[in-house]
């Protein structure tokens, strides 16, 4: 895992992201981000991916190689990124190998301003799940505040 070159095959993504490592990154994990990306053809943004802390315990930011990220797709209401995304997981037939948390809340570190976003990643336990102030809440719950909230 101590190369790069998993990055020459992706398009729109490179070791200059928001990975953390870019070295501890899953290729395998990648690729299927990539497709994502290429699918909804929009501009993803890399929060954060391989971190060592801030973080539930048991969260896969902390597995290597990592098989997750937190992202955005500025260029779109969120409302219109959780459709994308969805779409996209049905249309690769990978829901079942998906980890999606939606995060309506988050904010930029550095203005405040409005940032909501996804917890995305490969895992053998596919969940989902929402973020709503500081409690952890349904998937739908999370859905229904960004789609109430007009985000």
């Amino acid at each position: 895992m101590e190369n790069l070159l998993i990055y020459q095959f992706l398009p729109n993504f490179s070791p200059e992201e928001n990975w953390g490592n870019p070295y501890a990154m899953d290729p395998l994990y990648l690729t299927v981000l990539q497709a994502i990306r290429t699918g909804i053809d929009l501009p993803i943004v890399i929060n954060c991916a391989a971190d060592r802390e801030g973080h539930a315990a048991n969260s896969n930011h902390y597995k290597r190689p990592c098989p997750v990220s937190d992202l955005r797709v500025p260029d779109v209401s969120f409302r219109e990124a959780i459709f994308l995304l969805e779409e996209q997981i049905e249309k690769l037939q990978i829901a079942d190998m998906i980890e999606l948390g939606l995060y309506p809340q988050w904010r930029m570190i550095d203005t405040g301003a409005p940032a909501p976003g996804f917890h995305f990643g490969l895992s053998d336990k596919a969940g989902r799940w929402g973020k709503l102030s500081t409690a952890y809440v349904t998937y739908e719950a999370a859905r229904d505040y960004a789609f109430k909230n007009e985000m």
